[in-house]
């Protein structure tokens, strides 16, 4: 059983060993100072999944304009990848995105290795950078139209 909620101070160091699970397989040691200032800056508006044995993983919303939300920093700990925690996250961002009712389109920017984990949402491919990450590891920014 899982449980979704509000990001908390407390979660903090939890969050982001978590984070550091997922280097270098999907993010960078700069990216955990990114992503610190991103909670300073954006923490009621990340959300957590949690499950008896502790967190499993995070993901952020934003309004980037007045037209367009983004879905920012959605990770899980690699232990619970490919069992539908990402997945029930995502959504509840989307959910949270749409109830803005000027909100029509909803972006992502996502990397080589997670972009087909977002077509499963109904992103498409709006570019790619190639090694906009890191050697091997393309920039593909999606967007999702609401």
């Amino acid at each position: 059983m899982s449980q979704i909620r509000e990001f908390k101070n407390s979660d903090l160091e939890e969050l982001r060993l978590i984070f550091k699970k997922n280097i270098p397989q999907f993010f960078s040691e700069n990216d955990l100072k990114d992503f610190d200032e991103y909670l300073e800056n954006n923490h009621d508006t990340y959300l957590v999944i949690e499950n008896k044995e502790g967190l499993v993983g995070g993901a952020g919303y934003v309004k980037e304009n007045e037209n367009t939300g983004r879905v920012t920093y959605s990770f899980i700990n690699p232990k619970y990848h490919r069992q539908g925690f990402g997945g029930i996250l995502v959504n509840q961002c989307i959910k949270k995105l749409k109830s803005d009712k000027d909100i029509t389109c909803i972006e992502v920017l996502t990397s080589n290795l997670a972009h087909k984990f977002w077509m499963k949402f109904n992103f498409k491919i709006k570019f790619i950078k190639k090694d906009y990450w890191r050697k091997g590891d393309d920039l593909y920014f999606m967007d999702h139209s609401i």
